[in-house]
């Protein structure tokens, strides 16, 4: 397993250069469930903040301010402000939530195991498995509960690239608790970083698609105003608060 992380670095640059893609702006569209689809503008800070604006037809519908905690050794997030269910809106695409889970999977002392090989829509694959301390926190789904979190992880032999992750939960008594699926694909390399331009979500119980996630454009390691991630008032909260305009043109 370890091997694996090595080669997945020196193919990216190194941890260090990995660890330099500090600020993502981001727009994709989502298709959801029913075939509605929204705007997602995301922005976020290296393992610190993120902001992400959803816009419906055009028209603003809710935003959320979503703090890491960094102590529960994934990407855990409280969401200081929202209209509707955040993990509605969650479009999975960032590749700086992706470097964030391999970076944290180098100092990590959870159990990580090679499982060996397989192919994700006819690539050949590593996989590895990362199983996460038994602790009360964020499960997959975003609520809380005492559990592992088991995440597994696709990576392409040729190009060390995250094809696939598969997200559980296992309760103190070993039970399975289904979560989901995602797939990674149509990367594109953006300023040195690889970047999934297509996202595909699904229920790992039934195998439903959830949602597809869309990116239109992405901006590493851009200047964020950190006015960006302040935290609206209740006066705002009651429907009069807009987000800046925060894309470059």
């Amino acid at each position: 397993a370890q091997k694996i992380l090595d080669n997945y670095f020196v193919q990216h640059g190194g941890i260090k250069k990995l660890s330099s893609l500090n600020t993502y702006a981001e727009e994709a569209n989502l298709e959801v469930e029913g075939g509605s689809t929204l705007v997602m503008k995301t922005f976020a800070k290296h393992q610190k903040v993120k902001r992400l604006d959803v816009y419906s037809d055009d028209k603003f519908v809710t935003s959320h301010i979503i703090f890491f905690d960094i102590s529960l050794g994934r990407s855990g997030t409280e969401s200081k402000y929202r209209k509707v269910p955040m993990r509605q809106y969650q479009p999975d695409s960032s590749a700086l939530n992706i470097q964030d889970e391999i970076l944290g999977l180098v100092s990590s002392k959870d159990t990580l195991v090679f499982e060996g090989s397989t192919s994700v829509n006819r690539e050949k694959c590593f996989v590895l498995k990362h199983v996460g301390k038994k602790k009360r926190g964020l499960n997959s789904f975003g609520g809380t509960s005492n559990t592992s979190v088991v995440t597994t992880y696709y990576i392409s032999r040729k190009r060390f690239l995250i094809l696939r992750k598969r997200t559980y939960d296992l309760n103190l008594s070993g039970q399975v608790i289904p979560g989901f699926r995602i797939d990674y694909k149509d990367y594109e390399e953006v300023k040195g970083f690889w970047f999934p331009l297509k996202v595909l979500r699904y229920s790992d119980a039934d195998n439903r698609l959830m949602s597809t996630t869309l990116v239109q454009r992405v901006e590493p390691n851009k200047d964020l105003d950190d006015k960006l991630f302040r935290v609206p008032t209740e006066v705002e909260d009651e429907g009069r608060y807009r987000p800046p305009h925060s894309f470059s043109e």
